[in-house]
């Protein structure tokens, strides 16, 4: 019987099972449950588990798909019986800004997690005691310090850990990927803890920017994939890697040549990068031979990994996929649209009732997100934001001069300020666009003196300086013209032609989902024949991988769908999100169902909310107020300055009356949400709204 025939067909392997070696036959007959779309459409929710007291940002099976470990915001790790769905333990761990990726250890009877959080630490705890029969009450299954012994690594403490992974071929051996643009190997048979302050004996890869995604091959475990923040993909052959401190057997290389070289590369399917399109996933196929990535502010891509891929220094040299704007791109347009803005918190575009706001519908505030403004007060406040930025003022003048960049850089700095100004350092460094030649940004925010604190600021930030020509309505200075632009059409040794323009390795584009406002969007393969993925709009996406058809979805939260995790062999799928749950969904339905219609029009939606999205900022509460606040006070200064001196004021008229009626309350309202929203931005900056598009 032909192989491809029993892996999707549910009645021919049960037909041939007892003619198959018992190994083979199992085999083919879990692969047949996942390859059938009838049991695709069939799929429903099956339970929920209301196991954390916070978004839900990692879930993951067991090698035998037993047992399910979930990390979220709460800062717990929760151990979960799949039969039962009761909590075989619930432990609380050192991490201090959201739990964003949790795996078990192999080899170890399941009794060992490695997790990592935002704050970059990265942790291995091993439990003491067995799980047994579990407890109906999460609390219940709460352990103490002394049932468990932990491993802590803070050498990437300088910024956010994305994701941990075992590497199965090395049972104590893991590895994991942040922002300090490296991949670290820890081995615990060497050590268990990080020896200095600025540790770099775990360095395993280098990377030229922030790694947030990664992967091992499932077979021979060889290649390692990790998604940069440049766009591009790059594929190490582990056994060509070493580390600064090793010397590699195979090549004799070590030092910093051992953790930077690069068998190939692929950048995303544009010849020119106007932005940085994160992948927030990367995920090797069973058979090794093709790569899912998805990408942050557009689509999910499956590459041919039997393509030779590309040289990576020539992609950096060509300049096609660096974080600088083209200029005739960037600037030639007068008239270009300024970035929308939205409040951190704001979750009012996400879950199954956002739709675009062109609609004239007004979002509902559904679920277990935080409150958000009422989009009447959110509207007017990014309204005085763009009005600012219009004026004649030199501040507005050098940011309408500058573009969309420049108001990113400003609201960044704004940002960043506050932070430091609050609580000290930043967790991670915002990079501002070369094009500004931004000053270097100071520890603190200084306090506001008598309403100057806008224009000052900006001239404090380098914005002023690095347009010292817009007075006279000229330009600012465009630099030395070395690296400014992408060289076109230029050759390298290989003999590709930069920028590329035929991305023949693409083999299906996967569309219709969004993915803009978490950090830690998962995607997947469902068997041989289907992908799969979460959304923004609170659904999970199904594709089939032949044709790139969406063919089912399903509402799996009231905001976002981070995680979609399928079960190492049966049918059944683990999901997360925002919502402070776990669900699991299998084919119980009695009948397959699928609605043509809703999917097209959902697909349409979020068509036009991921272009709105590439076009906005997300802004701190206290930022917009402070932003306010200056404006206001300027305005009040102006106005007692002009007036005559001994001289009473007059009656407002009427219309004057009633705009100072609606500030007030606009202030009020904003004041009021901030309050709401302060003490969470930093869950919304790790955890949701991603701060600058």
């Amino acid at each position: 019987m032909d192989d491809a025939k029993l892996r999707r067909s549910v009645y021919k392997s049960i037909d041939s099972f007892s003619h198959l070696p018992a190994g083979q036959a199992q085999g083919y007959l879990q692969a047949s449950l996942k390859n059938s779309l009838d049991y695709v459409q069939r799929l429903a929710l099956m339970d929920t588990l209301k196991i954390h007291n916070g978004c839900v940002n990692t879930v993951n099976w067991n090698a035998s798909g037993t047992y399910l470990v979930s990390g979220a915001d709460d800062n717990h790790l929760v151990i979960t019986d799949a039969k039962n769905y009761r909590v075989a333990l619930k432990s609380p761990t050192k991490h201090k800004r959201h739990i964003f990726s949790a795996r078990f250890m192999p080899n170890t009877n399941d009794q060992a997690v490695i997790s990592c959080s935002g704050e970059g630490l990265v942790i291995h705890t091993e439990f003491l005691t067995l799980y047994g029969a579990g407890k109906a009450n999460v609390e219940e299954a709460l352990i103490k310090d002394q049932d468990r012994h932990s491993s802590h690594f803070s050498c990437q403490k300088y910024g956010t850990t994305y994701d941990v992974l075992p590497l199965t071929d090395n049972p104590r051996t893991f590895i994991s990927c942040g922002e300090d643009c490296t991949v670290r190997c820890f081995d615990l048979r060497i050590s268990s803890k990080c020896a200095s302050r600025v540790c770099t004996k775990h360095a395993y890869i280098v990377a030229p920017t922030s790694i947030t995604a990664m992967d091992v091959s499932p077979v021979h475990y060889n290649l390692l994939a990790a998604g940069c923040t440049d766009s591009i993909i790059r594929i190490y052959d582990r056994r060509m890697l070493g580390t600064p401190n090793t010397t590699n057997g195979a090549n004799g290389v070590n030092g910093p040549e051992a953790t930077s070289r690069v068998l190939k590369a692929y950048p995303i399917p544009m010849e020119y990068t106007h932005r940085h399109y994160r992948p927030t996933c990367v995920k090797f196929s069973p058979n090794e031979s093709e790569l899912l990535i998805s990408y942050s502010m557009d689509h999910i891509y499956l590459y041919d990994l039997k393509h030779p891929g590309y040289s990576d220094a020539k992609l950096l040299k060509s300049d096609c996929y660096t974080d600088k704007v083209r200029r005739e791109d960037a600037f030639s347009d007068p008239n270009q649209e300024m970035p929308r803005l939205r409040f951190r918190g704001d979750w009012s575009d996400t879950g199954p009732n956002s739709m675009p706001p062109t609609e004239g519908i007004e979002r509902p505030n559904i679920g277990q997100a935080r409150p958000s403004l009422t989009p009447n007060v959110l509207s007017r406040l990014s309204d005085e934001i763009i009005r600012m930025i219009n004026s004649h003022s030199r501040l507005g003048r050098t940011l309408a001069l500058r573009g969309p960049r420049a108001v990113e850089a400003f609201i960044s700095n704004l940002e960043n300020r506050a932070a430091a100004a609050n609580r000290g350092p930043p967790v991670r460094e915002v990079v501002a666009s070369p094009e500004l030649e931004l000053a270097e940004r100071p520890a603190g925010l200084a306090p506001l003196r008598n309403g100057q604190g806008t224009e000052k600021e900006a001239e404090s930030f380098g914005l002023i300086r690095a347009a010292k020509k817009d007075d006279n309505g000229e330009g600012a200075d465009e630099g030395d013209g070395n690296n400014d632009e992408p060289n076109d059409n230029e050759e390298g040794e290989d003999g590709q032609k930069y920028p590329i323009t035929e991305f023949n390795y693409v083999i299906k584009k996967f569309t219709g989902h969004r993915n803009s406002r978490t950090m830690v969007k998962g995607a997947s393969f469902w068997g041989d024949d289907f992908i799969m993925s979460g959304s923004d709009c609170g659904h999970i996406f199904i594709w089939n991988r032949h044709t790139a058809k969406v063919v089912k979805i399903l509402v799996a939260d009231n905001r976002v769908v981070n995680r979609v995790q399928p079960h190492p062999t049966l049918p059944y799928l683990a999901s997360s999100g925002i919502d402070y749950n776990v669900k699991l969904w299998a084919p119980i339905e009695p009948t397959p169902r699928n609605d043509d219609k809703a999917i097209v029009t959902l697909m349409k939606s979020n068509e036009i909310m991921l272009e709105e999205a590439r076009s906005t900022i997300t802004v701190p509460a206290p930022v917009m107020i402070r932003v306010l606040a200056n404006m206001h006070q300027s305005r009040q200064r102006a106005n007692s300055d002009n007036a005559p001196p001994n001289e009473a004021q007059p009656a407002p008229t009427p219309e004057e009356a009633v705009a100072r009626e609606e500030e007030t309350a606009m202030a009020g309202s904003a004041a009021t949400a901030g309050q709401q929203n302060v003490a969470n931005d930093d869950e919304d900056d790790n955890n949701g709204a991603q701060n600058f598009h």
